[in-house]
């Protein structure tokens, strides 16, 4: 075989090997994603390290309204309001999704009823993939592929995901109003003469106890109360548990600093509008 026929069957037998390569690299995963490596790896010189991925965090929040007492004869302390809560939900539902709760204080709070809500998140759109650096054409058209597959269906998840939530809000607002009219905010209402703080603390402290996931979470209390506890009537007296690892407690209260408080470990807000700026936006 003189070397001219030489040549030629080199040829031949590379781009049969090339041809193969190729029948492999488009019918076989794990030969593609073999050959994306190697490439990566030892011809573009693509040497990335691992990407650390931020958890998206929830919201929960566990809202105690107060009708008792003081709050309840002159109204000192702002009225827990549908809209407040509407809002809340929204919030969080543009926030990740989470948890949204609503119970009150009277004079024997701890078995008293409590309204919930597991807020969906909003569906957002991924982004279009664009290019990066090192990466080989290969990747990056796996990648356009992968996107358009996981959007392609992007505009009818949305639209039931939002009418779902919104009918789960509706539902959610209805039965806090059921509460809010008949339980707290009623004048005369013998069980709102007295203010067992402490039992609605640890309600909710119970609550976020009992939730045993480990979904990364932003837990808060937020009482529309001044915290002053004031049941002589029960017997004993009831005793603070401690106050669960995460959890913050906030308090809407216009008149803010008492040192007559059940907790000190409170951070204390003036008015209802202040509850958003603190929870959302400083995230």
């Amino acid at each position: 075989m003189n070397s001219k026929t030489k040549t030629m069957a080199i040829v031949v037998i590379v781009i049969a090997l090339f041809g193969a390569g190729g029948y492999f690299y488009f019918t076989n995963g794990n030969f593609k994603a073999a050959a994306n490596d190697f490439i990566a790896s030892n011809i573009v010189g693509k040497d990335a390290p691992a990407a650390v991925v931020k958890p998206a965090y929830q919201n929960w929040i566990y809202y105690i309204a107060d009708g008792t007492g003081d709050c309840y004869i002159r109204y000192a302390i702002p009225m827990v309001e549908l809209e407040h809560l509407g809002r809340a939900a929204d919030s969080i539902h543009h926030h990740n999704g989470g948890r949204l709760w609503l119970s009150y204080f009277d004079n024997d709070s701890k078995n008293n009823v409590c309204m919930y809500m597991s807020v969906p998140g909003n569906v957002v759109k991924q982004p279009k993939p664009g290019t990066v650096s090192g990466e080989t054409s290969f990747e990056a058209d796996d990648k356009l592929k992968a996107w358009e597959k996981a959007t392609a269906n992007f505009s009818n998840d949305s639209l039931a995901n939002e009418t779902l939530y919104q009918k789960m809000k509706a539902k959610f607002l209805k039965e806090c109003e059921a509460v809010l009219t008949t339980k707290v905010y009623v004048k005369g209402l013998k069980e709102n003469q007295w203010s067992d703080i402490i039992g609605g603390l640890n309600s909710a402290f119970k609550t976020f106890d009992a939730i045993t996931d480990t979904f990364p979470a932003y837990r808060y209390v937020v009482a529309f109360s001044d915290l002053q506890m004031d049941a002589p009537h029960l017997k004993p007296q009831s005793k603070l548990n401690d106050i669960p690892k995460g959890v913050k407690i906030i308090a809407v209260n216009p008149a803010p600093g008492s040192s007559k408080k059940c907790t000190q470990d409170v951070r204390e807000l003036e008015a209802p509008e202040r509850v958003f700026e603190t929870i959302f936006n400083n995230q």
